[in-house]
C-alpha cells in the first residue's frame, strides 16, 4: 500500500467513511442512472466499447451516460446502447492553464451531482478519476479497480489479479456487476451520411469496389511507437507492384505531414486521407480494406473490431495488453529483454527505438503476403 493510499484510508476511517462505504446495494431495478467513465485516450475508449452492450442489457431500464475526453467523443455518437455523452478533458491527462482547469472541473462536478447518478463506473481504475470524478459525483454506488489507490472511496472494488488485454480489463468490471459479456466486441455505428461520404471519397480517387485496398496508419499518440517512413514506402510500393493495390494513408489532420513524407518516398501513387474522415467514417473505410498496416494506435483498434487483416507494428508497448484481437492479424515485433523495464515514453535501449528499427520491411511484407493469401 502506498503512503498516499495509507494516509487516505486513515483519514477516510476517521471521517466515518468505513461505515458510509457499506451502503445498501441497489438491485438492477433501483439503478436508474449510470455514468461510465473513460477519460483517456481515444484507443482506450475504443477498447471500452465492448462493455456498453452488456452493461445496457444488465440494466435495461437505466439511463446510461458516458464521460469521455472531447477527442474521443465522436466514436461514441450514434451508439444505441448510450443515452448521453458527456465530455471532459481532465487536466491530469490533458494539461491546461490552472484557472481554466479549475473552472472546467467545478462545472463538471456541478453537472454530475445535479444528474444524481445511482451508479458510477471508472473503467481505468485511476486514483485521480476515482477521487475527482467518481467520488465527487455523489453517487451511492461507485465501482472500479483499486490498482493505483482510492479503494476506500469505492463501494465495489473489482478484483484485479493478472495482466490481461485492455478489452478484457474493461469487461471484467461489467462482469462484476452481473453482466453477460459473451460475444462482446468493438463496433461503431456510422450514419448513412457518413457511409456516403466514404463512398464518394473512393469514387473521387477512382478506386472501384473490386480493387484491393490497403490502408496504412503510420502515426501514434506517442512518437516512440512510429516506424520509419522509408520502410512504409518500401512495403507500399511492393504491394502496388505485386498486387495492384490501392494505397490509402489515414490518420488525423496532424499526421498529414507524416503521410506526405511516406508518399514522397514512394515510386507509386497513394492517397493521403489524413484529416478527411471522422472516426466513424474511418470505420466505414476500414471495413472496405483488404489489409491494414499500422502502429499500436486507435485506428488499429477500429480495424480489430472490423475483423479485417491487420499487420500491427509493436515497438515499446506490449501486444498482449493492447494488440489487435482480430483473428486475421499478425503482430510484428522484436522480442527484447529491455521490454521488461521500458515504456512508451522513454527508450532505454542503447540504440534509440531499436525495437522498431530492427523490424525489416521484408519481414512486414512476408506478413502482408500471408494475410492476403489466407484472406483473398
Amino acid at each position: 500500500m502506498t503512503g498516499v493510499n495509507l494516509v487516505g484510508y486513515a483519514a477516510w476511517f476517521m471521517m466515518g467513511g468505513f461505515l458510509r462505504k457499506h451502503v445498501r446495494r441497489q438491485t438492477s431495478r433501483e439503478v436508474r442512472k449510470i455514468l461510465a467513465v473513460r477519460l483517456a485516450y481515444i484507443g482506450d475508449v475504443i477498447m471500452t466499447l465492448p462493455a456498453l452492450q452488456p452493461l445496457r442489457e444488465r440494466f435495461p431500464k437505466a439511463k446510461l451516460s458516458f464521460l469521455v475526453g472531447s477527442k474521443a467523443a465522436e466514436v461514441l455518437k450514434n451508439n444505441p446502447f448510450l443515452d448521453e455523452i458527456i465530455t471532459y478533458d481532465a487536466p491530469w491527462f490533458y494539461p491546461q492553464p490552472p484557472l481554466q482547469a479549475l473552472r472546467d472541473y467545478v462545472r463538471l462536478v456541478k453537472k454530475l451531482r445535479k444528474k444524481k447518478f445511482d451508479l458510477v463506473i471508472d473503467f481505468r481504475g485511476d486514483f485521480r478519476n476515482i477521487l475527482f470524478v467518481v467520488f465527487a459525483s455523489g453517487a451511492s454506488r461507485r465501482v472500479s479497480y483499486d490498482m493505483t489507490g482510492g479503494g476506500y472511496l469505492l463501494t465495489d472494488v473489482v478484483p484485479y489479479k493478472e495482466d490481461k488485454h485492455k478489452v478484457e480489463f474493461h469487461l471484467d468490471i461489467v462482469r462484476a456487476l452481473g453482466a453477460n459479456c459473451n460475444g462482446a466486441r468493438i463496433t461503431c455505428f456510422p450514419s448513412g451520411h457518413e457511409c456516403d461520404r466514404v463512398h464518394r471519397l473512393l469514387d473521387r480517387y477512382e478506386i472501384p469496389e473490386k480493387d484491393l485496398l490497403v490502408g496504412i496508419h503510420p502515426g501514434s499518440r506517442l512518437p516512440l511507437k512510429n516506424w520509419e517512413a522509408e520502410n512504409y514506402a518500401t512495403v507500399a510500393d511492393k504491394l502496388v507492384e505485386d498486387y495492384g493495390a490501392a494505397i490509402v494513408i489515414v490518420g488525423s489532420a496532424g499526421e498529414k505531414g507524416l503521410a506526405d513524407g511516406i508518399l514522397g518516398l514512394m515510386r507509386h501513387k497513394g492517397i493521403n486521407a489524413c484529416g478527411l474522415l471522422s472516426l466513424r467514417e474511418l470505420w466505414v473505410l476500414i471495413e472496405r480494406m483488404h489489409l491494414f498496416l499500422c502502429t499500436d494506435s486507435a485506428p488499429m483498434h477500429l480495424a480489430s473490431g472490423a475483423n479485417i487483416p491487420i499487420v500491427a507494428l509493436f515497438g515499446p508497448s506490449e501486444w498482449w495488453d493492447t494488440g489487435p484481437l482480430s483473428e486475421k492479424s499478425i503482430v510484428q515485433k522484436i522480442d527484447l529483454a529491455c521490454r521488461t523495464w521500458c515504456d512508451s515514453h522513454t527508450c532505454r535501449h542503447d540504440i534509440y527505438q531499436y525495437c522498431l528499427k530492427a523490424i525489416e520491411p521484408s519481414d512486414v511484407l512476408t506478413s502482408c503476403r500471408t494475410l492476403l493469401a489466407n484472406n483473398g
